[in-house]
């Protein structure tokens, strides 16, 4: 999950007019690592994707991230809620599902805003 939140920023700093996409470099990854992880982000509707060739199975090109995508990363976007996301996961179920890591993001950033 921590590369879905780097690729996630990494999405979020590409232009606003970035029609065809961009082919994302994360440093210390992969390009076979890099490209599954996109191509599941767009199944799970985190991001715009486009295919080289038009359909999943070739070089996948990010345009942009959905609403979705601006969703989680604005509930995971702050270190000590990601950080703490992470250890509740890891002290307790050990692995967690999107829409569990994003309620547990919600919860902590309610919290941490005083809104219980």
């Amino acid at each position: 999950m921590d590369l879905v939140r780097e690729i996630l920023m990494e999405s979020e700093a590409l232009p606003s007019d970035n029609c065809g996409g961009t082919v994302l470099v994360v440093e210390g990854v992969d390009g076979a690592t890099l490209d599954a992880h996109i191509r599941l982000m767009d199944e799970a509707g985190l991001l715009n994707v486009d295919y080289m060739s038009g359909e999943p199975g070739s070089t996948a090109y990010v345009e942009s991230l959905t609403w979705e995508g601006h969703d989680f990363l604005d509930a995971i976007r702050d270190d000590s809620i990601w950080m703490k996301v992470k250890s509740r996961v890891a002290e307790t179920v050990g692995t967690a599902s999107f829409d569990m890591l994003m309620a547990l993001a919600l919860a902590l950033a309610k919290e941490k805003l005083g809104l219980h």
